[in-house]
């Protein structure tokens, strides 16, 4: 390799003329060395026919194989490697593209699975929200329907005095009307009109009785004193009645209860039963008799269907337990009952509530 004395590029042993700018190289020594005879004028001539390679003179002509902008064809590079390095630069922005493709299309489809994760969590969180707020309205609403009811029991409670109670559909499957679970006192509207604990409340003010609501509407309309017709259900018979109301929105005094000074019997887990042998009765049958209670002491047994308590009627237990706690302690009470097929009658001599007796007061 040599340097262009014209252009400072490199030149290939075997060119005689500059790849860049045409220039012939430098003569070198090697190339003096002529073995023929010289002949001056046949140089002279030759010279003249093809002009003179030295750029100075006269007669100069380029090479033929010199290209217009100085390069000969000789100076072509190679197909092969000048199409690689021509599209060098583009495949290196395919990959780059490619790659950016590829990125692209990763953020895309991570873009799309956070969104439908997010979107079944907004979906999810919505659905729990309607879920929370419908169960939150229909709280609300049983809220309000049980606030009713028990205002509507209050004013029956109150108007009527005794404490009302849902029907039994087993013990009442063709009746409708309002169940009366216990009387509130014995002097009260239902007591004076001798409705009993376990009659069910057909007619009130000539309407069909449902539930309690029914009975307060008419309670709101009419004037404390009032005298309004009621029909009865007792015994497999509708009796008619008539009661004087007292004020639904007052209550009515009751004496407090003082521990130690109520009376107590000892059975317990009583049972609404019917039907008394040869009738349409119902009765309360013991299930458990407490060791030397007064139960205990007066004969009564397990098994035993109560029909009174001092002489007055029982049907439920919750009449049951008012009755027995209104009793004082050491007094003597009748109570009646059945044994199988018998009618029997024990005295008892009722106990008091000392509060070793207050959980088998509760289940009695």
């Amino acid at each position: 390799m040599t340097t262009c004395q014209a252009c400072s590029g490199q030149i290939n042993r075997s060119d005689r003329y500059c790849r860049t700018c045409g220039a012939p190289v430098a003569v070198l020594v090697g190339d003096l060395v002529d073995t023929h005879p010289f002949d001056s004028s046949e140089a002279v001539e030759a010279d003249r026919r093809k002009g003179s390679e030295d750029s100075t003179e006269q007669f100069y002509s380029p090479p033929a194989g010199v290209e217009r902008f100085g390069r000969t064809a000789s100076s072509v590079h190679p197909t092969g490697p000048f199409i690689k390095r021509l599209f060098e630069p583009k495949r290196n922005w395919m990959i780059i593209v490619s790659l950016l493709v590829l990125l692209l299309l990763v953020l895309a489809g991570t873009g799309i699975t956070i969104g439908k994760n997010v979107l079944r969590r907004m979906v999810r969180q919505r659905v729990a929200d309607q879920v929370r707020l419908a169960q939150q309205a229909a709280q609300k609403q049983r809220d309000r329907i049980s606030n009713a009811d028990a205002l509507a029991d209050e004013a029956v409670q109150n108007g009527l005095g005794f404490v009302p109670a849902d029907l039994s559909n087993d013990e009442y499957p063709d009746i409708d009307g309002i169940f009366v679970d216990s009387l509130t006192s014995d002097d009260g509207p239902a007591a004076l009109a001798h409705v009993q604990a376990g009659d069910v409340l057909m007619e009130f003010g000539d309407k069909q009785i449902g539930d309690s609501k029914d009975v307060s509407g008419v309670l709101a309309a009419l004037r404390p004193g009032s005298e309004v017709a009621t029909k009865l259900y007792r015994d497999g018979e509708t009796i008619p009645s008539r009661i004087r109301i007292a004020d639904p929105a007052r209550s009515p005094f009751q004496p407090r209860a003082i521990p130690g000074r109520q009376g107590f019997l000892g059975a317990g887990d009583v049972k609404r039963r019917c039907c008394i042998p040869g009738t349409k009765k119902w009765g309360l049958e013991i299930q458990r008799i407490i060791d030397n209670s007064p139960a205990d002491l007066a004969g009564l047994q397990k098994g035993d269907i109560i029909i009174e308590f001092d002489k007055h009627t029982i049907k439920t237990p919750n009449e049951l337990i008012r009755r027995i706690r209104a009793a004082a302690p050491r007094t003597r009470i009748l109570i009646k009952f059945y044994r199988g097929a018998t009618e029997q009658t024990a005295e008892v001599l009722m106990g008091h509530d000392s509060p070793e007796d207050e959980s088998n007061k509760e289940r009695e």
